[in-house]
């Protein structure tokens, strides 16, 4: 944000305050604006307003690690949304496969795909049906731990195609990866 945003910023702020019956402090207010500058006005305003849907009220006001998990997770509390990236990553590896090179629109999916299941070609060999239920479990975890870790894997997932022909200094017929989500993140990933 802008410092010609912070009176916007202080409203949304405000009104986070009070639903929650809380009359913030100026040094309360500076340490939000100082965190949540890094983000864009429409994104913080998205998350107050999530938070407001969705955060119960336990007497004390959200965190704004509540706040920041609801804009890196479109307004979804955490686990739903590692819910979800879990069917993708199943739905892709029964549609698309071992062979394709991949790139997810959430970054923490890659890091948990990359760094936790050691990439997408061991992720496609290793699951098998029976054992989806038990990789969902595994994955809800890690994608909660690498979301709050801040762990992100831009980039691509190598798939067989890529790899094999990478290998033998076949470079011009790598195929493009596939995109899986939402392809308006696509130019986003890519700069």
């Amino acid at each position: 944000m802008e410092n010609n945003e912070k009176s916007e910023f202080l409203n949304a702020f405000m009104t986070l305050c009070e639903m929650w019956e809380k009359e913030p402090s100026k040094n309360l207010m500076d340490v939000w604006w100082t965190i949540f500058r890094k983000y864009s006005l429409t994104d913080f305003q998205k998350g107050i307003v999530a938070a407001l849907a969705t955060l119960k009220n336990y007497g004390r006001l959200p965190m704004p690690s509540d706040v920041i998990e609801l804009i890196e997770t479109d307004g979804v509390d955490i686990e739903t949304a590692a819910e979800i990236q879990a069917s993708e990553v199943i739905t892709a590896i029964k549609g698309i496969g071992v062979y394709q090179t991949v790139i997810f629109d959430d970054t923490t999916t890659m890091a948990v795909i990359q760094q936790g299941f050691g990439g997408w070609v061991r992720i496609c060999t290793d699951l098998q049906q029976d054992e989806e239920k038990w990789f969902k479990k595994d994955f809800v975890k890690m994608y909660r731990a690498f979301k709050r870790g801040g762990r992100k894997y831009p980039g691509k997932l190598i798939g067989l195609f890529e790899a094999e022909n990478e290998a033998k200094g076949f470079i011009e017929h790598i195929p493009e990866p596939v995109f899986i989500g939402d392809s308006s993140k696509q130019i986003e990933l890519k700069n």
